[in-house]
């Protein structure tokens, strides 16, 4: 017993040694890892950095599965290398010391694998959505998925399935708006594709060449256009279903289905590109909608089509459109047409069937079966001439064209063989090269015609237009009477005609009363004919030698490119019944200064003054005072076109060693003038002032960029648009008087009108565009109209000097950064809070906001707002908070009383009212003698 007892001692002093240790341990343990995610984008598991952990442990635990253990040295850890499936994870920290213990485990998160398709898939649009760029692994029958880690799939990349063989097929996600360029382009196995509802847009050539791609395909409503060769050589095609909205279908976009057995046109559509259905050798039905207005090139050659009906909307018809149709017997051709070209019905049984020699669609004539008939028998009711209808023709002598006909087409007489041409009173355009070389050609009337001494001479006549290089080539011809009824005449029309060859006056050619060009013997100095009535289009192009101009009272016209490139031109008055500036008039003319533009002018046309060297009239000024240039244009002129005074206010001089710009000081656009276009007084670094006048709907894009003297500008009532950056960079602008007409201001139309003080936006305006007012540094006042419905990106950033401004409830959208920059601003608002479709970012600068206030009917002052932390935001922010302003009143400051007229409150105490308290702000109505 006592030797027992001897050997328990030792046993319970150990016992007791440990208990002693145990209750010693202060080893301290690190904290468990905490905010454990995991980004979707990467896939990569996330949580905050353990101060002091050297390693971490993952635990990952598949659903009904052992859990996998994974150390890790980063409180990061990549889970795309797991499999679909469900699964939880947790982390745990390891100390950097045995003196430290490991961490307990982390809250467990759960996560979903979803099914991988082997796809490759690229963030766009600021990393909110994925495009899917390349197949790969994916094959077979592949499902777009809708969604892909959490965001929505709405695009397949260019070129992303090009030329892949293991695709069969293809089921686009709900999300997908946009197919891409070659996207499934010669997918050679692809059999079947499916596009969802919200597909708006189809990419270039994106299913050429699927040659497997069979059945039917079904556009959604949001297809507006097939683009080219988006299904060309899609052979085992047999059927295409289109949406209501389209527009459009590109050239080659169906050419060589092979399989297609009938096309039914949206009434929507207006365009058929050049080859579209071109070789869709089973196409045998074809219904083309009441909306289509140009039939492309060669668009249903080769179809085996019977007949057709063109609506009244087609206006051409494109060079064997209809060609190697050769079943087609029967075509309704609508009442629109104006042109049908070149061979659009060759090859078809509409040249074989009547007994008549002449052949045609409708009241069009297309040419003759027996092309060695002597004589030309048209219809009463032939309305058109196909281009080159007769092109060639050695044997007819004499052409008499019924009254009936409106148009002559392109080449329909050229190289023929006739001596005598008279084309009846209702031809109203003669297309170009319509009797291009006719050589025998001699006696030519242009309309109906009388015999005077035996003699055919013009009776009545319609015509308006004599197409370029018309009866170029005919040698014979040395004389013609032009009908008053013409406005315009093509360039190089009467070319190499008898008329230019033995009949130039002083280097001048005339045909009958329009001057249409010059010989080498002109000397630079021209006066034209006492009787001229036009200058053909190109008369005088890059004629070096032109130095003046003297123009008689009687023209009317000044064609295209009539003066083109003339850099020598530096004199010329404008008559008194000149009508029409056409396009590139005076393009280029580098030293003309024009002095006069006259009351009876109607149209300036596209690049018409371009760079000339100033093109304005001198007027004297007051008593006392300098000349100034002034650019009148008169109220009989409707439109002015794009870049039609561009560049003429860069002229600079030089003298005593300092350079000066003159040029245009001020411009009057008249009240018949309906707008302005784009870049039309680009850079008048001279201008100072701009009246426009009250029939002015919208000023073009650029029109006014870059006028940095421009000082002042007087807006017409009628301004419904003032065109993006249209006064972009007027640095001398002081203010902007805008009338109640205008509905929108678009991009950069203010931009960096850095002095610009005063501005009203009237009462109509419904849309700011970005950076509509961006650095407009010297604005301290901007009142919004209630009408206003939106605020553009950065529209006021930088508006140094704004103070305050009231955002209302009918702003339903204010883009990012919107007031970025402005320093000083105070925001005030009826809202509550921002809009839901107002950027987040709109108020980056963080500038005070006052939400709840009450306002009057028009919104464009303070009438009371409730005291509230949550009413004032940023209250804290640099600068603090800015008064409120209303036109015409100094601001006091607020009191609880509507009625009083003592501030109990300053801008500085008003974050002191209490909650829930309602201050009234008070208003001092400035006095006139003020």
């Amino acid at each position: 017993m006592k030797k027992k007892s001897l050997l328990m001692i030792p046993l319970i002093l150990i016992l007791c040694c440990l208990s002693v240790l145990s209750a010693c341990d202060k080893t301290p343990s690190l904290p468990a890892p905490t905010d454990l995610d995991v980004e979707m984008d990467t896939l990569t598991l996330t949580w905050h950095e353990v101060r002091g952990a050297r390693l971490y442990t993952v635990s990952i635990t598949p659903e009904g599965a052992e859990p996998q253990e994974i150390v890790t040295s980063k409180p990061t850890y990549s889970l795309a290398s797991l499999g679909e499936g469900r699964y939880t994870v947790k982390v745990k920290a390891h100390g950097k010391d045995k003196e430290t213990k490991d961490s307990p485990w982390s809250s467990e998160i759960p996560f979903i694998r979803e099914h991988e398709t082997g796809m490759v898939f690229t963030l766009i649009n600021n990393k909110t959505e994925y495009e899917v760029t390349a197949k790969g692994s994916a094959k077979g029958d592949i499902l777009i998925p809708d969604t892909y880690r959490g965001k929505p799939v709405t695009a397949i990349g260019d070129e992303a399935f090009f030329n892949k063989s293991d695709v069969t097929g293809v089921t686009l996600g709900a999300n997908v708006k946009k197919v891409g360029s070659f996207a499934f382009a010669n997918c050679s196995y692809l059999t079947n594709v499916s596009f969802p509802k919200g597909l708006v847009s189809l990419g270039e050539s994106a299913f050429a060449s699927c040659r497997s791609l069979e059945g039917k395909l079904v556009f959604p409503e949001g297809i507006t256009e097939i683009p080219k060769n988006a299904f060309a050589y899609c052979g085992k095609l047999t059927s295409v279903i289109f949406g209501s909205q389209l527009k459009a279908v590109g050239a080659n976009a169906f050419t060589d289905c092979k399989g297609l057995l009938s096309v039914t046109l949206p009434d929507s559509l207006t365009y058929v590109g050049d080859y579209a259905f071109s070789l869709c050798t089973s196409l045998d039905t074809l219904a083309l909608g009441n909306g289509l207005v140009e039939i492309g090139e060669y668009a249903f050659s080769g179809l085996p089509i019977s007949s057709v009906t063109l609506p009244d909307t087609v206006k051409t018809v494109g060079a064997g459109a209809f060609i190697n149709c050769a079943a087609l017997s029967a075509v309704v051709l609508g009442n629109g047409v104006e042109e049908i070209a070149s061979g659009a019905f060759a090859n078809t049984a509409i040249w074989t069937v009547g007994e008549e020699n002449e052949v045609y669609v409708g009241q069009w004539f297309l040419g003759l079966k027996d092309t060695s008939a002597i004589t030309l028998s048209l219809r009463s009711d032939t309305v058109g001439i196909a281009n080159a209808a007769l092109y060639n023709n050695k044997k007819i002598p004499n052409i008499i064209l019924p009254s009936s006909v409106k148009i002559i087409g392109s080449e329909a007489f050229a190289k023929c063989k006739a001596n005598n041409i008279v084309i009846g009173s209702g031809v109203e355009r003669i297309g170009d090269k319509a009797f291009l070389s006719c050589e025998e050609l001699v006696v030519l009337v242009l309309g109906s015609h009388k015999f005077v001494n035996n003699n055919a001479v013009l009776d009545a006549s319609s015509l308006t237009t004599i197409g370029n290089n018309a009866f170029s080539g005919c040698g014979k011809l040395e004389s013609i009477e032009i009908p008053e009824s013409v406005i315009s005449i093509g360039s190089y029309a009467f070319e190499q005609t008898g008329i230019a060859i033995k009949h130039a006056v002083e280097g001048l050619i005339y045909a009958d009363g329009w001057l249409v060009g010059f010989t080498d013997e002109f000397e630079g100095y021209a006066t034209l004919r006492y009787d001229t009535v036009g200058v053909a289009n190109y008369a005088f192009y890059n004629c070096g030698k032109l130095k003046e101009v003297s123009l008689p009272s009687s023209i009317r016209i000044l064609g295209r490119a009539a003066f083109y490139n003339c850099r020598s031109l530096s004199k010329m008055t404008l008559p008194n019944n000149l009508e029409v500036i056409d396009d590139y008039t005076f393009y280029h003319c580098d030293s003309l200064k024009v002095t006069k533009l006259p009351n009876s002018l109607k149209t300036i046309g596209r690049s018409a003054f371009y760079k000339c060297g100033s093109a304005c009239s001198l007027s004297a000024g007051e008593e006392g005072e300098s000349a100034y240039d002034v650019l009148v244009i008169p109220d009989s002129v409707i439109s002015i076109g794009d870049y039609a005074f561009y560049g003429c206010g860069e002229a600079v001089a030089s003298g005593n060693g300092a350079a000066a710009v003159y040029g245009v000081d001020i411009v009057h656009i008249g009240n018949g003038v309906q707008s302005i276009g784009a870049y039309a007084f680009y850079k008048f670094h001279s201008l100072k002032e701009v009246v426009i006048g009250d029939g002015v709907t919208t000023i073009g894009e650029k029109a006014f960029y870059g006028c940095t003297s421009l000082q002042k500008v007087t807006f017409g009532q009628s301004i419904e648009t003032v065109g993006s950056k249209a006064f972009y960079k007027c640095t001398a602008l002081t203010e902007a008087l805008l009338p109640s007409s205008l509905k929108t201001v678009e991009r950069y139309a203010f931009y960096r009108c850095e002095a610009l003080t005063h501005l009203d936006l009237g009462d109509g305006l419904v849309s700011l565009g970005d950076c509509a007012f961006s650095s407009c540094y010297s604005l301290k006042k901007v009142v919004l109209p209630a009408s206003l419905t939106s605020i553009g990106t950065q529209a006021f950033r930088n508006c140094y000097s704004l103070s305050s401004m009231i955002l209302h409830s009918g702003i339903t959208a204010v883009g990012k950064h919107a007031f970025y920059g402005c320093a000083d601003l105070t925001v005030y608002s009826d809202l509550s809070d921002a809009g839901e479709l107002w950027d987040q970012y709109w108020n980056s600068s963080y500038r005070p906001t006052v939400w709840g206030c009450a306002l009057p009917e028009d919104l464009d002052y303070i009438l009371s707002f409730t005291g509230g932390a949550e009413n004032i935001e940023n209250k804290n922010s640099t600068n603090h908070l800015s008064a409120p302003e209303r036109e015409g009143y100094t601001f006091v400051g607020w009191n609880t009383s509507s009625s009083a007229t003592k501030a109990a409150y300053t801008m500085e105490t008003l974050q002191d009212v209490p909650d829930g308290r309602r201050v009234y702000a008070i208003w001092d109505e400035i006095s006139e003698e003020n």
